[in-house]
């Protein structure tokens, strides 16, 4: 009997290991807060209502209609006397290099009282150092152009994320993000720590088949949360809100510190096509606002676009600057471009990739890869004759499109870290 109880013991100390939840790394963290918020929604009964611009930075998964609509919602419910205003500037497949690219014309010209950033699934993959540039240069660029906007980081979760959060870490890219963070004193939230928490208590999978209809599955395709996954987000977010918005600056971190990196993206900006064309302008044919190239690119985040589709087509142009790429619509019928700076060897590029079908075209950016002294550089962009190998892709695509046979350069802008010299 002393034997079987023995026995017993083990069996249920082994299960209470494989089914207690890990450890996790903190699900928030309020540092300085949200005080230019708080203090507008503090404001007394007495006083005027408040126009409160949110703005939203991110990729596909603030695009799509689930936490960026809750939490919005949310604010609107918990604070009726305001009227809350949104600011969109999501698009999906694009990471925080162009986020920081396109922050004042997408965003710092409205002058939101708050600026959601997500990034931290579509920054998966890059160097942490390039990360941290990136993301500190949409900071430094708020703080200074914006002065008045409160910041808040949230970190989104992917599949390949899961196994950092089990560890009690943080993916890559959102340990590159909180050292910003923490740098500058902006709040951030986690997304994820909630969804692992469900996970262990089995009321959610991540993905595949649920093994009941009461489980639900939180992202079918490993990236993108479902109904419940959004519901879950929003609901963790507005739980901490509340502290974001007691907290309070302290001292060193209200006046904006020196940058962890010189070569953050402070100075990153979209420069116009039209103004860069120069003497090849006659070359690259605007693009209607109403074109199908354009169609997946919200109005408010459309920029003036031109198209090349004859080989040689030649765009080059001078800056002063560290980084250089461009703001492209990538689609079925992209060609391969070639890019010379200075006298550097040249590199091609092509906006195309394995997630094109017929007839659906996307934001795309595309940066010259390799190191820039901050100098003067010479930019000399040209069409092939010959475009990407698309066999694979058109094979795959719902339906068969004459555009995959053509090769096009589709332009919306310049992604520069520096400035246009004068002519």
């Amino acid at each position: 009997m002393a034997k079987l109880v023995v026995v017993l013991a083990a069996i249920c100390c082994i299960l209470s290991a494989t089914t207690a939840p890990a450890l996790l790394p903190p699900e928030f963290a309020p540092r300085g807060g949200l005080p230019r918020l708080a203090a507008k929604l503090s404001a007394p009964a007495s006083s005027p209502a408040t126009d409160i611009r949110v703005a939203f930075l991110g990729g596909s998964i603030t695009a799509s209609k689930g936490w960026r609509v809750g939490i919005l919602a949310h604010l609107r419910q918990t604070y009726p006397r305001h009227h809350f205003t949104e600011i969109f500037a999501a698009l999906p497949g694009t990471g925080s290099d162009f986020g920081a690219a396109r922050l004042r014309d997408d965003v710092l010209r409205h002058t939101p009282d708050l600026l959601f950033v997500e990034f931290a699934v579509n920054d998966t993959g890059r160097d942490p150092a390039a990360i941290r540039r990136s993301m500190e240069g949409i900071v430094r660029q708020t703080r200074l152009h914006s002065p008045a906007t409160d910041l808040c980081f949230v970190y989104t979760l992917s599949h390949s994320g899961l196994p950092d959060l089990e560890a009690e870490r943080f993916p890559p890219p959102a340990a590159a993000m909180e050292d910003v963070a923490a740098h500058y004193g902006i709040p951030t939230h986690h997304f994820g720590v909630e969804i692992v928490r469900q996970l262990h208590a089995g009321a959610l999978v991540f993905t595949g088949t649920a093994p009941s209809p009461d489980i639900p599955v939180f992202a079918p395709d490993k990236v993108h949360p479902g109904s419940v996954g959004h519901r879950l987000y929003t609901e963790s977010l507005a739980r901490q809100l509340p502290s974001f918005l007691a907290a309070r600056p302290s001292a060193s971190t209200t006046p904006l510190p020196s940058p962890l990196d010189p070569a953050n993206w402070e100075n990153a900006r979209l420069a116009s096509i039209a103004d860069l064309a120069g003497p090849h302008a006659s070359a690259w044919t605007r693009v209607p606002a109403d074109d199908l190239h354009l169609s997946a690119i919200p109005n408010e985040l459309r920029h003036d676009t031109f198209v090349a589709q004859q080989p040689g087509t030649v765009l080059e142009f001078t800056f002063i600057g560290t980084a250089f790429g461009f703001y492209g619509i990538k689609g079925p019928d992209a060609g391969r471009f070639r890019v010379t700076i200075d006298d550097l060897p040249p590199v091609d590029g092509a906006f195309f990739d394995s997630f094109c079908v017929a007839r659906r075209y996307r934001a795309m950016s595309w940066l010259f890869p390799k190191p820039l002294a901050d100098a003067r550089h010479h930019v000399r962009v040209e069409l092939l004759d010959t475009g990407p190998d698309k066999t694979a892709v058109r094979a795959r695509s719902p339906e068969d499109d004459p555009a995959f046979d053509l090769h096009a350069l589709t332009l919306s802008g310049v992604i520069l870290v520096g400035s246009v010299p004068p002519p």
